[in-house]
């Protein structure tokens, strides 16, 4: 049977000034948890040392709001939802300009398709008038095609 290694954190140890000399993302983590109150005001910055760790920024950043209280969290949720309805919107302007775009396409190669088609059937019209007897030159003026083209 194998067990994990289980590791005893003590928090109250933990030095301030962890953070330029951190190494680990659990050292970093640390330091948060434990110094977290230092960053929720906005007078301190948090050290680029603990910005580099991946998801500290978002931490504090929630941890900043869920701290403000009245009306400094409305406009706080206010700009976040403003943010993401903006998003939003530019993502469906892109997606009705793709679909846009595809259907006039589609458009497009049924034209090109139906003229290809129309062209064949004439050629095909003026191969039969010409097994009938008819001259070229009668067959061109009124089909609407060249000579050249059968």
């Amino acid at each position: 049977m194998s067990y994990g290694i289980i590791n005893d954190i003590e928090l109250p140890k933990y030095d301030k000034d962890k953070p330029h000399t951190a190494k680990t993302p659990f050292e970093k983590w640390l330091h948060i948890l434990k110094f977290s109150e230092l960053y929720k005001d906005y007078t301190q910055s948090i050290p680029d040392e603990l910005i580099s760790e991946e998801g500290i920024e978002m931490a504090v950043s929630a941890y900043r709001k869920a701290l403000t209280k009245g009306e400094v969290r409305e406009i706080i949720e206010f700009r976040h939802k403003a943010l993401k309805d903006e998003a939003t919107k530019i993502d469906n302007a892109r997606r009705e300009s793709k679909a846009e775009g595809i259907a006039e396409g589609e458009a497009r190669g049924e034209a090109r398709g139906e003229a290809r088609g129309e062209i064949k059937g004439l050629i095909k019209s003026a191969k039969i008038m010409l097994e009938l007897g008819h001259s070229k030159a009668e067959i061109a003026s009124k089909l609407g095609l060249n000579e050249s083209d059968f």
